[in-house]
């Protein structure tokens, strides 16, 4: 039995995605006679955080963070950053965000820092210094407090995986993904194409600074100088070593472990025939 047109259903309207999901992307009004600095963040950019070299009246500072609620001038993340131009900014700040990122993406982050960058421009950035963390870990003392925040007590394993009493109040963005130590963080940045880069280590942070010099640049130098100020006293225990070699030859006989585990046995020279006449 056909349905008549007043009892058929009109058909539903597409439903429209809603606007708190979308990358809002601002059209940047920037100052001619100003240097640019971008400041780069996850839920973090906030103007009171801003580093001391770029505040003052030759600086405008252009916030990106992904989380709407910084109120960015740039919603975005740095994997992906819509709506900056290449070779905009003089220099570039981004304090506590590479730990977040897996190395692959770490290094993706760094060149899109490069191409945003003018030539002659500069990325300014800080790490927490895995290596002293590792040092307390492996001295079995990963809970005990380095240092207070305003956030409360940082511990070795915050610094190594993220701050834990945040992560536990579901700020998973503080979960690290990374840990750096001075000659990781260099190779990093080279990788990106920076040059010229100068690294620093402190007892729990490493800063550094890199350039972007076009490679005909005679600026350019392909150098990273590191800098170890680190006075923690904290050194990671010697792993135990094999036995000394005397105990190794005192053992009767080899003890084959598998088929691919086979006794050294003399080399000899595939091939050669003794001639005659010579000696043994």
């Amino acid at each position: 039995m056909p349905v008549s047109k007043s009892k058929r259903k009109k058909s539903e309207p597409a439903k429209k995605t809603p606007a708190t999901t979308r990358t809002a992307v601002k059209p940047l009004k920037l100052p001619e006679n100003k240097k640019l600095v971008l400041y780069i963040g996850i839920s973090s950019a906030s103007p009171e955080r801003l580093h001391k070299s770029f505040v003052g009246e030759e600086w405008h500072c252009v916030r990106m963070d992904p989380d709407g609620r910084a109120n960015p001038d740039i919603q975005a993340s740095i994997l992906n950053p819509v709506g900056i131009e290449p070779r905009t900014f003089d220099a570039i700040w981004c304090p506590h965000i590479l730990q977040r990122y897996p190395a692959f993406e770490a290094v993706r982050a760094l060149k899109n820092m490069h191409v945003a960058l003018k030539d002659g421009g500069y990325i300014a950035l800080s790490v927490p210094n895995a290596q002293t963390a590792a040092a307390y870990v492996a001295n079995n003392k990963p809970s005990e407090t380095l240092y207070s925040s305003p956030a409360g007590d940082v511990t070795p394993i915050d610094i190594l995986y993220g701050f834990q009493k945040g992560i536990s109040e579901g700020q998973r963005h503080l979960a690290h993904a990374l840990g750096y130590t001075m000659e990781m963080l260099g190779q990093c940045m080279t990788s990106a194409g920076f040059s010229n880069v100068q690294i620093q280590a402190e007892d729990y942070d490493i800063t550094a600074a890199g350039y972007r010099y076009t490679y005909d640049n005679p600026n350019r130098v392909e150098r990273v100088s590191f800098v170890n100020n680190v006075k923690s006293k904290e050194k990671a225990a010697p792993i135990a070593t094999a036995a000394p070699a005397k105990a190794a030859q005192a053992q009767p006989n080899y003890v084959k472990m598998d088929n691919l585990d086979q006794p050294p046995k003399q080399w000899k020279p595939l091939g050669l025939k003794k001639k005659a006449g010579t000696k043994k």
